[in-house]
């Protein structure tokens, strides 16, 4: 059962798997995505999927144990965010495309931490330089407003 979170369009959802042998992205943290509105989540999905997809709130929330979410300290970018992300749906995944920079445009694929960066990017007009999901949680344009209950950071 999925408790009720107030997320607002923007908000980024940083998670970890609960067995350790689905951990295997360099850093603790190991997926990202962004809250887009009317209960969807974008996220870029391996397998079976292989590209970037729309998830339902519900099932994203019960799919993992330790979910922080943040929210950008700035009014506004949320929403450009949300926005910019839904442009991702159906882009091919590639699970290396935030490290190297070859393989960062757009028809080349996207990961989960790149689909989240793009779209910050784009709503504040700031480079980005993230590559793991640890830097997301760590970088001071956010604040944290809920962590799955039972989780501490």
């Amino acid at each position: 059962m999925t408790k009720h979170v107030n997320l607002c369009p923007g908000d980024v959802l940083i998670t970890r798997n609960a067995r350790e042998e689905d951990n295997n992205s360099p850093g603790y943290w190991n997926h990202a995505s962004i809250y887009v509105g009317n209960g969807e989540v974008i996220e870029a999905q391996d397998v079976p999927y292989e590209r970037v997809i729309c998830s339902e709130w519900d099932e994203f929330y019960n799919r993992y144990p330790k979910i922080v979410i943040l929210r950008h300290l700035k009014v506004g970018v949320g929403d450009k965010a949300a926005k910019h992300a839904r442009k991702f749906l159906g882009v091919p995944y590639r699970a290396i495309a935030s490290i190297f920079r070859r393989l960062r445009k757009i028809s080349r694929g996207e990961n989960c931490v790149s689909v989240v960066r793009k779209s910050m990017q784009k709503a504040t007009g700031r480079k980005i330089v993230w590559r793991i999901p640890d830097h997301i949680i760590a970088d001071r344009i956010f604040v944290k407003v809920y962590e799955k209950e039972g989780w501490r950071l």
